[in-house]
């Protein structure tokens, strides 16, 4: 290539194969960035000076994950010094890439390319590639890239090896590539169309491509409109699939959209839909560089012929096609906003299940896989699960419950595969339904594994706990070979919930006794390569064992036992003492041992030990505790792990939770029903449970459900109805079942503990330190408390609240405002307030309150004042509307009176967004914490009279008028 001087043509070559390979938007050094935000004017302004530079025609500029990327070519031999050269040039503007990709044809040694990235590294801090002619050659030899060789560099395409692709496709490539045939009538289009698919979408094939359309070419002039049109479809579909670019098709698909008729048939539509859709995304992800205008104009056309065809008379087949694919090219289909998103996608799929419940012809499979795509995007919105619902419904309905649970359980999967573990459990929790029903004993054990995942990925080992516990007991009691496998692996889940519940010492009982368990139903369960979950147990066993030595050196005999206690070989127990007497476990500080408990599994390693045991766990916004006697620790396990199961099940609602902590102290009696009481407390939520000492499955829901509603409503700031009916959707959704899969669920936590850990094991009469670690636990991020705008916030809605208060406020405020600046204590305080990033709305509020209890106490006396007296209230804060506005006695105006005030103020607040307050002592810096952030009540501010000369308060926020 050097001897021919084919600048041109390897540019061409090296900045496709970057396209292939590294970066999809790639753009030349002149012209228009079609990229948004700063990143796209960031690369403007490089790409400005590239192009005018001495190698602006032999560069282009790349655009991916926010970063800008140059990439440059050249023929010169004298590599080194060219490269070094052209670093110079890219980077002496002052706005440096964060990469660069050079490509040519000289072969470079290793030693060199690492000299030359040490050299951009040092100097201009970037990151280089350098792709030799080596290298070059070896990319091109792919079959997804093979075509750019033929197409700039004439390789023939008998150069790549022979394609091996299934029977029918090397009977098609030997009828059509291998011979001199050629497309006669629509038949032969249609076999051609097979191959040239399978060349599009698998790789392998790919090297077949341009063969397959250099076929489909010739036909365009001679064909009728409607032939030449589906030719042109599968022209660009090709390019676009199968090269990842449109550019080269950009003719086909404007004469496309040029031959578009009056008169056409749904399959004609479909095609025209498509295309627009294909067209818009590419457009989006940079894989055409026609502009936005022209894609808009395609999607236009699309839109006027597919409204016409669904306005007109269809069959029911048809009309079926049509809705699936009606929202691909809405103008609005690449909304940020999930809400928006499925008010535009979902209604002409509700549409299309309509026709799939009355018609068995209707493709039921082709609307949930087009379901699944927006899965990660809207999947948790109510809206769509219930459409998701009714398509299992029409699947049950044909192929049986196994066929329903299998596409809830490929939803959880998908769920999963993008972190939103909520909606996996929704989904899987359905699906192990399914299988149950069905009688499918695997499917079931299998899913109920998977949620104990779930649930551990959401750190709330309680709930973790019954689910793998539950598998456990239906896999032992079935004596299925089948599920051998499962049951060693339900064991070791078990057994990592003691450790992520705090519970150290009983995590390695429970490994040893789990290893048992794995080891003799496993296929080679002492292979640890194959076995990485049991791998894991074993070393977290040996850093448990290391840290409690350290943590508790007075009780080392018990540590030891529960190593010597181990039911298999002793060399694995004889192994982690080893790795236990090692660096770093052997001399691991306090500070250390608290620093890696709080980073790995935030839990103490004591919380199982003693006369009293504990579990602890954040979600929501919550801080929960749950304390017991450890003769009661089976009800503090049910009790926890169904309140953990309803918590992910009340996740994906907003319950405008005021951030608390709570506790509960549980006790058993002899009495018959179960009793909660609220213990005062202004810090925290606190209650005491006493639970009978027998209690029936049926007990067990119905209470545990009633204390969750009473607890979280409590947290809850919203309206009691409206929590309410929260939670009667959830348990229409099935969430009894959910936290009360295995009769009884305490019986179930005594016969796992008894398995694993044993019966015989005490582990009360050991003392715990006072400053044993407790670590503040680890909470899932879908599980972390709500800090978005609140669900009855807007800011319409809070410029009209401030414009009512200052109405009503000012009048007051003004007829004492004269008093007010001659009494140096009360301007002190206003003043003080002011500093401290008070609103001037909220300081009037404080003498506007403050007055209407002055004038409360006068007419009606202290007591009165302090128990509200509502009917007085009303009377008095009409006459301050009315003009008749009270004189302020200052002399109490002092720091305590205001700070009541100021408090009492706050609570007013929940009301004004039709919130409320639940609890019997309430949180005061719960409620100030939930008002700032959900609903900015310390910066939201209007356009206001000013009475007092003092500056604005900083990061206040001036909302506009809200429009007619």
């Amino acid at each position: 290539m050097s001897a021919l001087n084919q600048q041109h043509q390897f540019e061409e070559v090296s900045f496709e194969l970057a396209r292939q390979r590294i970066c999809r938007r790639i753009l030349p050094a002149t012209g228009p960035v079609q990229a948004g935000g700063d990143q796209g004017r960031d690369a403007e302004t490089f790409r400005s000076y590239l192009g005018a530079s001495e190698i602006g025609s032999s560069t282009r500029i790349g655009i991916a994950d926010g970063k800008t990327l140059v990439f440059a070519c050249t023929l010169e031999k004298k590599l080194p010094a060219k490269i070094k050269s052209d670093l110079v040039t890219i980077c002496r503007s002052g706005a440096k890439p964060d990469a660069v990709y050079y490509f040519a044809t000289p072969d470079l040694a290793v030693a060199k390319r690492h000299d030359l990235q040490a050299f951009g590294k040092r100097k201009y801090e970037i990151h280089l590639e350098i792709f030799d002619g080596q290298a070059i050659a070896d990319q091109l030899s792919d079959p997804d890239t093979f075509w750019i060789a033929e197409q700039f560099l004439s390789v023939p395409a008998d150069m790549f090896p022979e394609v091996q692709g299934d029977t029918e496709y090397q009977q098609l490539r030997e009828r059509w590539l291998n011979g001199s045939k050629n497309v006669s009538n629509f038949t032969d289009f249609l076999e051609v169309k097979r191959g040239l698919r399978c060349a599009t979408f698998e790789e392998a094939l790919k090297v077949d491509l341009g063969r397959w359309l250099d076929l489909i070419y010739p036909i365009l002039d001679v064909v009728p409109t409607r032939f030449a049109r589906k030719a042109l479809y599968e022209i660009a579909v090709a390019q676009l699939r199968g090269r990842k670019t449109l550019d080269p098709a950009r003719w086909a698909v404007d004469r496309f959209f040029d031959s578009i008729e009056n008169d056409l048939d749904s399959d004609d539509v479909q095609d025209i839909v498509l295309l627009a859709s294909y067209a818009m995304t590419a457009h989006h992800t940079g894989d055409f560089s026609g502009g936005l205008e022209l894609v808009q104009r395609w999607r236009s056309q699309a839109d006027k012929v597919l409204s016409k065809a669904l306005s007109s008379k269809l069959s029911d087949a048809s009309r079926y096609q049509l809705l699936l694919i009606a929202r691909q090219i809405a103008p609005d289909r690449t909304s940020k906003d999930p809400e928006l998103f499925s008010e535009m996608v979902l209604p002409p799929w509700e549409e299309a299940v309509e026709i799939a419940e009355r018609s068995p012809f209707a493709d039921i499979d082709t609307l949930n896989d087009m379901m699944q795509i927006y899965l990660p995007f809207i999947g948790s919105l109510p809206r769509y699960q219930q459409l998701a619902d009714r398509i299992d419904a029409v699947v049950e309905m044909r192929r049986g419950k196994t066929a329903r649970a299998e596409q809830g359980r490929e939803r959880a999967m998908i769920h999963a595969t993008h972190n939103q573990f909520v909606a996996a459990i929704d989904q899987l929790q359905r699906a192990k339904e399914g299988w149950f029903q069905a009688a499918t004993m695997y499917g079931s054990v299998l899913a109920m594994l998977q949620l104990s995942d779930f649930y551990s990925r959401l750190w709330l080992p309680l709930a973790a706990r019954y689910y793998a516990a539950a598998p456990l007991k239906y896999a032992i009691a079935a004596k299925d070979e089948e599920l051998r496998p499962l049951i060693g692996r339900a064991a070791v889940e078990i057994s990592a919930t003691y450790l992520m519940a705090g519970e150290g010492l009983s995590f390695i009982y429970s490994v040893g006794r789990a290893a048992q368990i794995h080891i003799g139903h496993a296929t080679d369960g002492e292979d640890l390569e194959q076995h990485t979950e049991f791998a894991a147990r074993l070393a977290e066993t040996a850093k448990v064992y290391a840290l409690l030595r350290h943590l508790l050196p007075e009780n080392l005999q018990q540590i030891e036992a529960a190593l010597d206690g181990w039911p298999i070989d002793s060399a694995y127990a004889n192994s982690l003492r080893t790795l236990a007497s090692r660096p770093p476990w052997a001399s691991v500080s306090r500070s250390e041992i608290e620093e890696r408990l709080a980073e790995d599994i935030g839990q103490g390693l004591t919380y199982d030990l003693g006369p009293e045991i504990r579990y602890r766990w954040n979600a929501l916004g919550i801080s929960w505790t749950i304390r017991a006697a450890s003769s009661t620790r089976s009800v503090a396990e049910w009790i926890g792990a169904a309140f953990q199961i309803a918590i992910v099940d009340l996740a994906d609602e907003d319950l405008a939770i005021l951030p608390s902590s709570v506790e509960i102290e549980i006790t058993t009696s002899g009495q018959l029903e179960p009793k909660l009481e609220a213990v005062p407390d202004n810090v925290q939520m606190r209650y005491r449970l006493t639970v009978p000492n027998s209690i029936t499955l049926g007990d067990e829901a119905s209470f545990t459900l009633m204390l969750l509603a009473e607890i979280v409503g409590n947290a809850s700031a919203l309206p009691s109805g409206d929590f309410l009916k929260v939670v009667e959707r959830k348990i229409d959704r099935g969430l009894l079942s959910k936290a009360f899969w295995v009769h009884p669920v305490s019986r179930l936590f005594v016969e796992m503990r008894d398995l694993l850990v044993g019966k015989d094991v005490v582990l009360s009469g050991i003392s715990v330190p006072m400053d044993a670690p407790a670590p503040d636990p680890r909470s899932g991020d879908e599980l972390a408390w709500l800090s978005g705008d609140g669900p009855t916030y807007t800011t319409a809605r809070a410029y009209q609240a401030l414009s009512r208060r200052y109405e009503r406020m000012t009048p007051v405020v003004a007829a004492n405002l004269d008093a007010l600046r001659a009494h140096p204590t009360a301007m002190a305080l206003l003043e003080e307030m002011h500093n401290e990033g008070l609103l001037d709305w909220q300081i009037y509020q404080v003498i506007y309150n403050f007055a209407l209890q002055q004038s409360i106490e006068a007419e009606a006396g202290y007591h009165a004042m302090a128990n509200g007296s509502p009917e007085i209230t009303r009377r008095l804060v009409k006459e301050f509307e009315n003009g008749k506005t009270p004189a302020i006695n200052l002399n109490n105006f002092n720091r305590e009176t205001v700070e009541s005030v100021r408090w009492v103020s706050l609570f007013a607040a929940l009301p004004a967004w039709q919130l409320s307050n639940h609890r019997s002592t309430p949180d005061m810096e719960a409620t100030r914490r939930f008002l700032a952030v959900r609903y900015h009540h310390f910066e939201d501010d209007i356009d206001h009279p000013s009475l007092f000369d003092w500056p604005p308060v900083l990061g206040r926020r001036i909302l506009e008028p809200p429009a007619a």
